[in-house]
This record gives structure tokens, C-alpha cells and sequence, in this order.
């Protein structure tokens, strides 16, 4: 989550990219069900050099499909770096939530606790 936030600010220069594949990655559970999980895969030039970089882990969530266009926001200093706006902030908001709503319900056990004591 930390590393997200840092690149979001060092990535200043948007580039548009091209998804040339989702790579996918499958993971069967103890059941032997299976689940599949992509990431994508842009390709991108920056100062006449060409670029292929890889997302920031698997996700079945708003997966984009090769052809598509994407602006990426990359680190001029370092352009394999870079921060996918659309994709990177869901994930970031998704592992929020999760300590916010547990945050909450230990709070109200906690009133609830001392109310019923």
C-alpha cells in the first residue's frame, strides 16, 4: 500500500501505453477449485526507448483487454516505475477499507462491552 502511495508522487509523466497481453496466473485451492488472475502487461515509449513493464499483481478486478490504450504515469528518472491510475488506486482503496471497517467494529464491541457491563 506504502509503495503505491510513493510511486503515485514520484510518477509524474504520463505515457500512453499499450496492453499487449494479460498474463494470467492460476491457483487451485485445497478443494482443487481453480481461480484464474491477471495482470496486464503495457508496453510503452520514453525518449525513443521502448518499454515493457508489468502490473503490480494479479487481479480479477477491472482487468483491461490486449489493444486497449492506458495513460500510465511513470518516474521520468526511472520509466520501468510507474503507477497505473485506474488500476493501482482500486487496490490501494480495497486494502483501506479492510482495517477502516475493522477499526469500526472494534469500536462499537468495545462500547457495547462496557455498555452491558
Amino acid at each position: 500500500m506504502f509503495y503505491n502511495i510513493v510511486l503515485s508522487r514520484r510518477c509524474c509523466v504520463e505515457v500512453e501505453t499499450l496492453i499487449t497481453e494479460m498474463e494470467p496466473s492460476v491457483s487451485r485451492d485445497e478443494n482443487g477449485k481453480t481461480t484464474t488472475t491477471y495482470r496486464p502487461v503495457y508496453q510503452f515509449t520514453y525518449n525513443g526507448q521502448e518499454y515493457v513493464v508489468y502490473g503490480h499483481g494479479y487481479s480479477g478486478i477491472d482487468t483491461y483487454v490486449p489493444g486497449d490504450t492506458v495513460t500510465l504515469r511513470i518516474n521520468p528518472d526511472q520509466p520501468e516505475k510507474f503507477f497505473d491510475p485506474r488500476r493501482d488506486r482500486k487496490i490501494v482503496a480495497v486494502i483501506l477499507i479492510f482495517p477502516v471497517v475493522g477499526l469500526l467494529i472494534g469500536i462499537l464491541g468495545i462500547r457495547r462491552y462496557l455498555k452491558y457491563r
